[in-house]
C-alpha cells in the first residue's frame, strides 16, 4: 500500500492514511470534515424535469467501495427490456451499462477537489441521464472522444485503473 501512496509511515512508527485512501475507501464521508457531501449522489426523477424526485440518496462510502453499488442502483432506474439471445434472456438497457460505467468513472476521477464540496451527482430522468461533477473539463467537450486524456487527479486515476474501474483508452 505504501507504493500506491495510500499509507505513509509516521514519526511514531505507525501509519497515516493518505487523502487518496480516505476518499477511496472511507466508510462514511460524513466523518471527514469538509468532505461530508463528496459521496456519489444518485437522484431518480419522475418524468423529464426536476419537479418530482422519487429517489435521492447521498452516498457515504468512498469511491472505490461505492462504485459497483452506485452503478447497479443507477442501472435499475434506466429503462430496459429482456431479449432472447441464442436462447438466453439478456437485459437490454436504453443506455448501455458500459457507457454509464465509463461516464461515472470519469466523473469521479476528473472532479475538481479544490472546488465546491459536493461529489459526483447522477440524475436519472425518464428520457436521459445526467452525470456531473465539480469543476470544468480540462479539454473541450467536443473533443472528449479524440483528445488525449488529461486528469487533475493522477493518483486517483491510477488507483481506479489498478482496481479495474477504468481503462486507458
Amino acid at each position: 500500500m505504501c507504493r500506491e501512496d495510500l499509507l505513509f509511515k509516521n514519526l511514531s512508527g505507525g501509519y497515516d492514511v493518505s487523502n487518496l485512501l480516505a476518499v477511496s475507501a472511507v466508510k462514511n464521508f460524513a466523518k471527514l470534515i469538509g468532505l461530508e457531501r463528496r459521496g456519489i449522489r444518485v437522484i431518480k426523477y419522475t418524468g423529464t424535469s426536476k419537479v418530482d424526485a422519487e429517489y435521492d440518496a447521498q452516498g457515504a462510502l468512498g469511491y472505490v467501495m461505492a462504485f459497483d453499488n452506485a452503478l447497479q442502483k443507477i442501472m435499475t432506474f434506466i429503462p430496459h427490456k429482456e431479449e432472447l439471445v441464442t436462447g438466453l434472456r439478456v437485459e437490454k438497457f436504453n443506455i448501455p451499462k458500459i457507457s454509464v460505467r465509463e461516464i461515472l468513472s470519469n466523473a469521479i476521477v476528473h472532479q475538481d477537489f479544490s472546488g465546491a464540496d459536493a461529489g459526483p451527482i447522477v440524475e436519472v430522468f425518464s428520457d436521459r441521464i445526467v452525470i456531473t461533477n465539480c469543476g470544468s473539463p480540462l479539454i473541450e467537450t467536443d473533443r472528449f472522444v479524440d483528445a488525449p486524456s488529461k486528469s487533475r487527479n493522477q493518483q486517483l486515476s491510477r488507483l481506479f485503473l489498478s482496481v479495474g474501474l477504468s481503462e486507458l483508452k
